[in-house]
C-alpha cells in the first residue's frame, strides 16, 4: 500500500521558494489610473450613482444632509422631528438609511409651524 505522505514528500506538486519560511506580505493596493491619467467620455468608468449628475433642489428624495444643505430644515432638528413621529409621510426608510420625499416634508413642515 502507497503511502500518502511519502508520495507528497517524494514529488511536491508545488515548487519551495528561496526562503519558504519568510513572512507572507500582503499586496499592497494599486491604484486603477496613474495620477495624471486622462480619461476620455468612453474610456471613463460607469457611474453607479447617478444621483450626482442631478442638482440637489431638482431631486425628488433627499438625505438628512441633502435637506440640511439646502436649507429646508437642520439635520438635527428634522432628526428630532422624525424620532418624536411629527413627520410620517415624507419618510422613506431603506434598512437603516432614511430619506425624505421633498414635497411632502416641505408640507408637512408647514403644517407643523403653522
Amino acid at each position: 500500500m502507497n503511502d500518502p505522505i511519502v508520495s507528497v514528500t517524494a514529488n511536491p506538486r508545488v515548487p519551495r521558494g528561496i526562503d519558504s519560511h519568510a513572512a507572507a506580505t500582503k499586496p499592497s493596493h494599486k491604484p486603477a489610473l496613474p495620477d495624471g491619467a486622462n480619461l476620455d467620455a468612453d474610456q471613463a468608468p460607469k457611474a453607479l450613482d447617478l444621483r450626482s449628475a442631478v442638482p440637489l433642489h431638482v431631486r425628488p428624495v433627499l438625505t438628512y444632509a441633502e435637506v440640511a444643505a439646502l436649507g429646508i430644515a437642520p439635520e438635527r432638528s428634522l432628526r428630532r422631528l422624525v424620532a418624536m413621529g411629527r413627520v410620517k409621510r415624507a419618510v422613506l426608510r431603506v434598512g437603516r438609511s432614511v430619506r425624505f420625499v421633498v414635497r411632502d416634508l416641505i408640507d408637512e413642515l408647514r403644517q407643523e409651524n403653522g
